[in-house]
């Protein structure tokens, strides 16, 4: 049996309003950029909570007054002291238009969201999707999350890549540590 699919190619990137934190920043940027270079859907951004569109909605706070909505108890899951922390997933109610949720314990948690997103993203030209039934909260498991990129003429170094290359593996990599 197939997955239920969600169409997200009318979807708007949703941000909150002032001053973000970089990482969260970045969230947004990597999200839309990596859109467009796989499917060549250049994807909206807004701070107001967009009518009858799809929402991909990132944020590390509980709570942005200016969304005008009310904000799903998945948050409850993100409190604790452990960093990098996110939830990941999909509030599809009957009548309305599905929100891929991106919620961060903090900024780079919300980065950190941003990219397993990418993962489950099933993308061609022209469109872009996912399941309806993607539900994801992961902490680190040590203090730190991320990789180690070694740059050396060594069997299993990446000597021959320029900056734009290892940007890119970054892009595609960050959230899986």
């Amino acid at each position: 049996m197939f997955a239920q699919s969600l169409n997200l190619n009318d979807a708007v990137v949703l941000v909150r309003p002032g001053s973000l934190p970089k990482a969260e920043r970045t969230a947004a940027t990597v999200l839309r950029e990596e859109l467009e270079k796989r499917t060549g859907i250049r994807v909206q951004t807004t701070t107001l909570w967009p009518i009858g569109r799809p929402v991909i909605a990132i944020t590390s706070t509980p709570d942005v007054p200016a969304w005008d909505t009310a904000f799903p108890s998945a948050m409850e899951r993100l409190t604790g002291k452990a960093a990098r922390r996110y939830r990941l997933f999909v509030e599809a109610k009957k009548g309305a238009a599905p929100v891929v949720w991106v919620l961060g314990a903090d900024a780079r948690g919300t980065l950190f969201g941003v990219g397993q997103l990418l993962r489950r993203i099933d993308w061609a030209r022209g469109r872009f999707s996912v399941v309806a039934s993607l539900d994801i909260a992961t902490s680190p498991a040590y203090a730190i999350r991320g990789h180690q990129l070694g740059y050396r003429a060594q069997a299993n170094s990446y000597d021959a890549w320029d900056p734009a290359q290892f940007e890119q593996y970054i892009r595609s990599s960050h959230s899986s540590a």
